[in-house]
């Protein structure tokens, strides 16, 4: 979010990033940073942000026999902690300390899966970085491990960094290795770089790869044409940066993207968001949807309210730019992301709450309380064990801590079949070895699965009710039956969830290859079966998640 500065007395004095990012020339006056912290929360107090999603309850109810006592629901899945802090600044630091805090969790770095990665803007005296920080167990606990320098402009690494992991090999980047792209600026803040840096040690060396877009003065008066906000995506083979861009004389900011297939050559910027001379769209970041389309979120400032808004299209690169998206709510940086029931959530940074939504975009968002207050562009992170990561770098306004928790936050989807129109039950039977049936579809918690990262693009399929996991149960030839067993590291336990096209998905076993097959039968607690992979609508489901 940019705030713009109108009081000539202050416009000498600081630089701005963002609106968050608060450089001091060497004078830094007190008097001046408090007087700015006054006139910024009264801006904010004038925006009159409110969420416009009542918060609702789930009242699930089961439509047959089954045992949903709570004792047998989430067995597998790991308690929620926090909020816990992972950064305090040093006393030397200046305000804000720390800001913009980004993290992610590994899912394509083989026995390395599931170890977290997070790092944020830190204000220390001299030379700034971005500091690195691990988390081996899940995000409970987190250690420091370095910090990326700038390594080519003889600058500093001081702005917006994002981190993501690649799913693929992009030029000699195998699948699985860690980037990072954020603006490199000069102590006076006399120009703005995105450069994108990569660690294949697990966060403990990083090596310089590209600059994705140069641009001016990190001021956000208007009047200047720096770039910001960096949000990286792979798709179509290439890896893709969304970022901010005030280099366009005829947009006051816009959001564009360069696509990269080695991440040291870029392609020219193309426009995602670009709305005239006064609005100012920024802070991208997208998910990919259950139906496989992508959604983006982005913030418009200048606009009434400081509104998020979001656009979806089945290409992300091709966004009908003159479109200003339709309304989520207030509040501006917002960050969205996609749970692996196909829920949304995003949040913003007018409230402590996230909103969910499980229309793929479209129709109500439901406000749902979290661990951690409100937060400046807040990041989540769906987790390997279905629950959601928060991670926050605190207000504009405030000197901050890094803090994070987790939350249970209702992943669980059903599975439709598209022959038929029944869903996958464990039929409230909760042995090991007991059939996985269908059923018409209803409200039982035993229609509701957890996706469960397994790594290598494989998942694990967890019932709401009993505890038990989808399992081929060592069987191999074609219609045989699918059984539910409690959780081990067999790849019996595994599948691959792959898109089948119009909105449906085909669920294909590790071990065998198999689909799971409605078995042409149309009954009321028949079994699932398993059969090689064809055309047959039999195999095609239809992943619904629950609100």
């Amino acid at each position: 979010m940019k705030v713009k500065l109108k009081h000539p007395s202050l416009e000498g004095a600081f630089y701005f990033a963002s609106g968050n990012s608060i450089e001091e020339e060497p004078q830094r006056s007190k008097s001046i940073l408090s007087l700015f912290r006054i006139r910024q929360k009264l801006f904010l107090i004038a925006l009159g942000l409110s969420a416009f999603v009542a918060c609702k309850k789930d009242y699930s109810a089961n439509n047959k026999a089954s045992s949903d006592t709570p004792g047998k629901q989430d067995k597998a899945k790991v308690s929620a902690f926090g909020p816990s802090v992972m950064y305090t600044p040093a006393a030397a630091d200046y305000d804000p300390g720390a800001l913009y805090a980004r993290a992610v969790q590994l899912e394509y770095s083989g026995t390395n899966n599931g170890k977290m990665y997070a790092t944020f803007e830190r204000y220390n005296p001299g030379a700034r970085s971005f500091p690195i920080y691990e988390s081996t167990d899940g995000g409970v606990s987190w250690a420091k491990i370095t910090d990326i320098t700038d390594q080519v402009n003889g600058w500093e690494m001081k702005f917006e960094p994002q981190l993501y992991e690649l799913p693929q090999q992009i030029g000699s980047m195998p699948a699985g290795t860690l980037i990072c792209a954020g603006i490199s600026s000069p102590p006076n803040n006399s120009q703005t770089k995105i450069d994108l840096y990569k660690s294949n040690d697990l966060g403990r060396n990083w090596s310089f790869v590209g600059s994705v877009a140069t641009g001016g003065v990190a001021n956000s008066n208007g009047t200047e044409d720096p770039v910001w906000e960096p949000f990286l995506l792979v798709a179509n083979n290439k890896l893709i940066c969304y970022y901010s861009d005030e280099t366009d004389p005829a947009h006051n900011q816009k959001i564009v993207h360069k696509t990269s297939t080695d991440g040291s050559t870029w392609s020219a910027a193309v426009n995602d968001v670009a709305l005239g001379t006064t609005l100012r769209p920024g802070m991208p970041t997208l998910a990919k949807m259950a139906n496989g389309q992508y959604i983006m979120t982005y913030e418009i400032v200048n606009a009434s309210g400081l509104p998020c808004h979001y656009k979806i299209s089945s290409d992300p690169e091709s966004w009908n730019p003159s479109s200003s998206g339709t309304k989520i709510n207030n509040g501006g940086s917002p960050y969205i992301v996609a749970l692996s029931s196909g829920k949304l959530v995003m949040n913003n940074y007018n409230s402590g709450n996230v909103y969910t939504n499980v229309t793929n975009g479209t129709g109500a968002w439901t406000a749902v309380s979290t661990p951690l207050g409100a937060g400046y562009s807040r990041a989540l992170v769906p987790l390997a064990n279905g629950e959601l990561f928060i991670i926050s770098g605190g207000m504009l306004t405030t000197r901050n801590n890094i803090t994070y928790a987790s939350m249970a936050i209702g992943n669980y989807c059903k599975f439709t079949n598209r022959a038929n129109g029944k869903c996958i039950d464990n039929y409230g039977i909760f042995s090991n070895g007991a059939d996985v049936v269908q059923y018409a579809s209803g409200g039982s918690f035993n229609q509701q699965w957890q996706i469960q990262t397994a790594g290598g693009g494989y998942s694990k399929l967890f019932c709401r009710t009993g505890g038990k996991f989808l399992d081929n149960m060592g069987r191999t030839t074609d219609g045989s039956i699918v059984g539910q067993y409690e959780d081990n590291p067999s790849q019996n336990q595994q599948w691959q969830i792959v898109d089948a096209g119009s909105g449906y998905v085909k669920i294909i076993n590790r071990v065998t290859g198999k689909c799971v097959d409605n078995g042409n039968e149309t009954a009321d607690g028949a079994p699932m079966k398993m059969y090689y992979n064809n055309t047959s609508f039999n195999q095609q489901w239809k992943k619904i998640p629950i609100n």
